[in-house]
């Protein structure tokens, strides 16, 4: 997938493992949430309200090191613009 070049006007897309990380996080800590509030903690639901949480831990584990390591677009220079540029 090609990230584009926001200083020549090409859209810069998002890659897939930055898209897994952000949708994965939005589920995993939605869903725990969910569990935990709806549902008692003798409830057979509830046992997996901590797995979810940990997952949505590891999701933004991996997306902070998206941010150092990943593609172009993914990185936090080109998430974080100065004012002069915006």
């Amino acid at each position: 997938m090609n990230s584009g070049d926001p200083e020549s006007g090409d859209p810069v897309v998002w890659d897939l493992p930055l898209r897994v990380c952000h949708w994965g996080f939005a589920a995993s800590s939605s869903c725990s949430l969910f569990i935990g509030l709806r549902f008692d903690p003798q409830s057979e639901v509830f046992m997996y309200h901590m797995p979810l949480g940990v997952l949505a831990a590891w999701f933004l584990v991996v997306r902070i090191l998206l941010g150092f390591t990943g593609s172009r677009a993914t990185r936090w220079p080109a998430f974080f613009h100065s004012p002069a540029r915006t």
